[in-house]
């Protein structure tokens, strides 16, 4: 039997809350809500197992890719004892700074697009700056302060800088959520190694 299914506690447990007497393994694909929904099914008293559809040659080989074709896969690979490792799911401390990290590296993107627009609009004018201007406060001061700049650019430049500025202040918030982790033992050891920072540290 197949039936589709509402990513939703609510649904889970009309669905599937029946079922627990007869020891059901659900088989959930890695995705953004496979922790969450792996979490919800287990206080139903679910086995549940979190497997990485890349390692499943069936869902990663096949042209047809659709949930009914790969649930039935997964389905058939279960009933088989056929399924490949469960992925280690990490802990709520791991878990919490995996996510700091990521939303650092997604305001870095946008800084660094801002910055890159203002180095175009430059060269659009014939001034060509150093290929990391632009990230500190003085930087932005001696740029405004050139005479050679059109004064039709002042205004978008320091509407960049104002962006760039608002940007940097909310990294710093999202650095110092993690900081804690910057004394830790494990990332000390991994920055005896070269070329590895704190960042790639606790990465």
């Amino acid at each position: 039997m197949a039936r589709k299914l509402a990513t939703d506690p609510k649904a889970f447990k009309e669905v599937l809350g029946p079922l627990v007497r007869r020891k059901v393994r659900v088989i959930v694909e890695a995705s953004t809500m496979s922790r969450w929904a792996a979490e919800e099914l287990k206080k139903l008293k679910m086995e549940v197992v979190v497997v990485d559809p890349r390692r499943v040659r069936l869902i990663a080989e096949t042209r047809r890719k659709n949930d009914r074709a790969d649930a039935r896969v997964l389905a058939e690979l279960a009933r088989t004892e056929a399924l490949p490792r469960p992925l280690h799911q990490l802990s709520d401390e791991a878990r919490q700074l995996q996510a700091q990290l990521g939303v650092r590296r997604g305001l870095i993107k946008q800084r660094t697009a801002t910055v890159c627009q203002a180095h175009a609009l430059l060269r659009s004018v014939g001034i060509r700056l150093k290929r990391k201007g632009l990230y500190r406060g003085d930087q932005w001061d001696e740029l405004l302060s050139r005479r050679d700049l059109p004064k039709w650019l002042v205004p978008l430049l320091k509407s960049l800088r104002k962006a760039a500025e608002s940007i940097n202040g909310v990294i710093d918030k999202v650095e110092a959520q993690y900081e804690k982790n910057l004394t830790d033992e494990r990332v000390d050891k991994l920055q005896t190694m070269a070329s590895v920072g704190p960042i790639a540290a606790m990465t």
